[in-house]
């Protein structure tokens, strides 16, 4: 099994939107899947978003055992971070959480680059 983060602009399970900016959701909605289904879901809210530290939502899906992160657009920092504590990352993504989703699972998402902003705004270094 494993456990897939998505951004969510709703705390709306599977009928949530995907939050264009990973950083700034307000909602993370958990997608457990088992033999290629949706098993669970669980939405936990973004406590980091007032003040955005990549290390406090690592900390979150480590408790959470997220393996996948979906995303709309991510700083490439945040990518750096999510990689560095094994958890993949495919961005570019848009629609409803159930969508995407079900996109992942039949094997139609792929990473879109342009999606990561590098270096860029409050994502520089």
């Amino acid at each position: 099994m494993i456990t897939i983060a998505i951004p969510a602009n709703e705390n709306l399970g599977l009928a949530s939107t995907v939050c264009p900016h990973f950083g700034r959701a307000p909602y993370f909605t958990l997608v457990e899947v088992e033999d290629g289904k949706a098993v669970g879901v669980k939405v936990v809210d973004n406590q980091a978003r007032e003040g955005f530290h990549h290390e406090d939502l690592g900390e979150l899906f480590r408790r959470h055992q997220v393996k996948l992160l979906l995303a709309g657009g991510i700083g490439g920092g945040a990518v750096e971070a999510m990689r560095a504590i094994g958890i993949e990352v495919i961005a570019g993504v848009q629609g409803t959480i159930a969508d995407v989703v079900r996109s992942y699972l039949q094997g139609k998402l792929a990473a879109n680059e342009e999606a990561i902003e590098w270096n860029k705004g409050h994502h520089s270094r």
